[in-house]
């Protein structure tokens, strides 16, 4: 993590792009978690090198551990752009339905 933040990095989750210390100050300064790419029982003994692990969420890293096949943090990147595109799609045609001047059905919380 030091390596990331020397090189002017963030510790924000490869994932979802949260990032701990943005939303908790400086409880939440320096903290995120580490996945190993390579399952550690395909990739048998030796040293993890730093290419070896992706910077992780604990929402994310439950995602990925939840159940098999595990995706990698680019395949689970990919899977919450695409659930993102998917919902912004539905709010515009519901707001494409709405008639001008009247509010739209979708509550905020939909958004």
């Amino acid at each position: 993590m030091d390596s990331v933040l020397r090189k002017g990095g963030s510790l924000a989750c490869e994932a979802c792009g949260f990032d701990f210390k943005e939303v908790y100050g400086e409880r939440g300064a320096g903290y995120v978690e580490c996945h190993h790419v390579l399952p550690l029982h395909e990739a048998g003994e030796g040293k993890t090198k730093l290419s070896d692990l992706a910077l992780i969420c604990a929402n994310c890293h439950r995602m990925i551990h939840h159940r098999a096949p595990w995706p990698t943090p680019a395949e689970l990147r990919a899977a919450i752009e695409d659930r993102r595109a998917s919902r912004l799609r539905g709010v515009a045609i519901v707001h494409q339905r709405s008639k001008p001047g009247e509010r739209s059905t979708t509550s905020e919380g939909q958004r």
